[in-house]
């Protein structure tokens, strides 16, 4: 796993500046550590939500809104503008904003 605090704001930094492709491969790359890491825990962890869940979840939207450039539900304004903007970078061209 490549950020292990599985906090999707550090993800989105260590993103910045790498190509459309590259950022993909990444995130499926992360979405799959943080769910065979739950998976793993899960025996030993107590009947609630392991923290891989969420990050997971959060990954599985962001590669979802990068290969359709459709809004995932549950993500604020602020945060949509990081995706646009990651998206818009990585792509080299404009975004159209709904």
């Amino acid at each position: 796993m490549i950020i292990e605090s599985r906090d999707i704001g550090e993800f989105l930094q260590a993103a910045q500046g790498k190509s459309y492709e590259d950022i993909l491969v990444m995130a499926e790359s992360e979405a799959t550590s943080a769910e065979r890491l739950m998976y793993r825990q899960r025996h030993r962890m107590a009947p609630r939500t392991p923290p891989g869940t969420r990050y997971a979840s959060q990954l599985k939207r962001f590669i979802s809104f990068m290969r359709y450039g459709i809004k995932p539900a549950g993500i604020d304004a602020e945060q949509l503008d990081v995706y646009r903007d990651l998206r818009r970078s990585s792509l080299g061209r404009p975004v159209r904003r709904s």
